[in-house]
């Protein structure tokens, strides 16, 4: 007879996410083993879930309760794969913050040049502070700016609404995490 107190449920849970996590990571990986220690690099920095209806690989930044992607603003990648093939990737731009920015443009600023992005949609939302979302496929600029900011020694982040702005200093985790991603879908 299974335990059923908490502690024993949440553990199996665990155990089967795992497992499945594991099998699905290993039918996406190519025969390459440096494709390999990439993919399996880029992955232990996101987070990730399969979507058996879609039969898609889901990423997105990391959801711990502490960290970087925590209770802050950050920038990021997220998108999936499927059919061993990488899809709808973005870069993503997060405010998070205790005042409101109405953003409508971002510019980015990696080593003393602009990349400006004017006339974004933002999605915003509030809890006991505010975040507002905004995002580029990764793709032509998307790309350009992606790989800016995850080679660049100096990146800041500037979310202009009409009235306010703020600026986001892009640190070296983020970057090193952006770097990874890049490298990994290259193989899909």
């Amino acid at each position: 007879m299974l335990d059923s107190t908490p502690s024993v449920a949440i553990r199996h849970q665990r155990q089967d996410l795992c497992s499945v996590s594991l099998r699905i990571l290993k039918s996406i990986m190519p025969d390459s083993q440096v494709a390999r220690d990439n993919i399996i690099d880029a992955f232990s920095r996101y987070w990730f879930e399969y979507d058996k209806f879609d039969n898609t690989i889901k990423i997105e930044p990391l959801r711990y309760l502490t960290g970087q992607y925590s209770r802050s603003s950050y920038v990021s990648l997220r998108g999936e794969i499927s059919n061993k093939k990488a899809k709808n990737f973005r870069l993503v731009f997060k405010y998070y913050g205790s005042q409101w920015l109405f953003a409508k443009d971002l510019q980015v600023n990696v080593d003393g040049k602009n990349y400006n992005l004017n006339g974004l949609r933002f999605s915003r939302d509030h809890t006991d502070k505010v975040w507002e979302v905004a995002s580029i496929p990764l793709k032509g600029k998307g790309l350009q700016i992606a790989k800016a900011i995850s080679q660049g020694e100096d990146v800041e982040v500037r979310f202009k609404g009409k009235q306010y702005y703020h600026d986001v200093r892009v640190n070296n985790g983020m970057k090193k995490d952006i770097s990874a991603m890049l490298k990994s879908i290259e193989y899909f």
